[in-house]
């Protein structure tokens, strides 16, 4: 059925990519997944001098692995809302270390994490009460 961009887009690609929907959707969650536990722990990487603090943040349902926990997690449409609020955080993360000077970050800012933010409010409106952690 379709709903939206995402719809869109696989149905899309169902018919002119002759993709199975199936695969599609399963793959793309599967992606959004890998991408959130990467960026996560180049978030975390600090905390592995500390084998506690670092297992608690890698292992905790809480956070990045909910959707492995939670069976009602998986194929959520809120994980890449969570995917753009990790890779702000990462760009944030680097910009306070001296790695990313402010012209490079408002580089990342306008043409990774702004079209990101439109994309995805027309998959997932949860990204429209996030706006305000961006700004």
């Amino acid at each position: 059925m379709r709903r939206g961009l995402f719809g869109t887009i696989m149905i899309a690609s169902n018919k002119y990519l002759n993709i199975p929907i199936k695969y599609f959707f399963s793959t793309f969650f599967y992606l959004f997944t890998l991408i959130n536990i990467f960026i996560f722990f180049a978030l975390i990487k600090e905390y592995s001098k500390n084998f506690i603090i670092f297992t608690f943040f890698s292992l905790n349902p809480a956070l990045i692995l909910f959707s492995f926990y939670d069976l009602g997690g998986y194929a959520r449409f809120e994980i890449m809302t969570i995917t753009t609020v990790l890779l702000h955080a990462y760009f944030v993360k680097k910009f306070n270390q001296g790695l990313l000077n402010e012209k490079k970050y408002i580089e990342k800012l306008q043409f990774i994490i702004l079209p990101l933010i439109v994309i995805i409010i027309f998959i997932s409106d949860t990204m429209i009460f996030l706006i305000p952690y961006h700004v």
